[in-house]
């Protein structure tokens, strides 16, 4: 297995970052807008899929949930390329970890639809059955999160 090499090369010295000149210009206020940008590509199969899982209904669409599956990842991509070359023309060398964030950000979006759809479509009786949603939709926000911050991470080093 080859090592990883960077595209481009870099000075030994680091240079300060200037501010942003807007605030929406920062990590987190473009984190949370493309991670909603990259929530919004799944919603509907989104509810589909926790329709089929917790409340027992048929889930047939697998073709379906394949587009979207490549829809959302080019997505994530695409938002995370342009984001980067954002941060980049601001003269920001630490653009690795907001790349990361620029896709991750839909796991939240996933979580606080989840508790969203506990209260709303789930009529769930009892502490355990509170935790076992909770935890559940926990893992795989978090699991849809990391996947969504590799390929966003991965898209901006690819362009890089």
């Amino acid at each position: 297995m080859s090592k990883i090499r960077v595209p481009t090369k870099t000075n030994g010295t680091t240079r300060p970052i200037p501010p942003p000149k807007a605030w929406i210009l920062r990590a987190v206020p473009l984190g949370l807008a493309a991670g909603l940008l990259n929530f919004g590509s799944i919603v509907t199969e989104t509810l589909l899929l926790m329709n089929a899982l917790w409340l027992e209904q048929y889930y047939v669409s697998v073709e379906v949930l394949l587009c979207t599956f490549v829809l959302s990842t080019l997505t994530v991509a695409a938002t995370s390329i342009v984001l980067t070359f954002l941060h980049l023309s601001q003269e920001s060398h630490r653009w690795w970890w907001n790349s990361f964030l620029t896709g991750a950000c839909a796991g939240l979006y996933l979580l606080l639809y989840s508790v969203w759809f506990m209260a709303e479509r789930l009529n769930l009786a009892g502490a355990f059955a509170v935790v076992l949603y909770g935890t559940t939709m926990s893992v795989i926000s978090i699991l849809f999160g990391t996947y969504c911050g590799t390929v966003g991470m991965l898209a901006s080093f690819w362009f890089n």
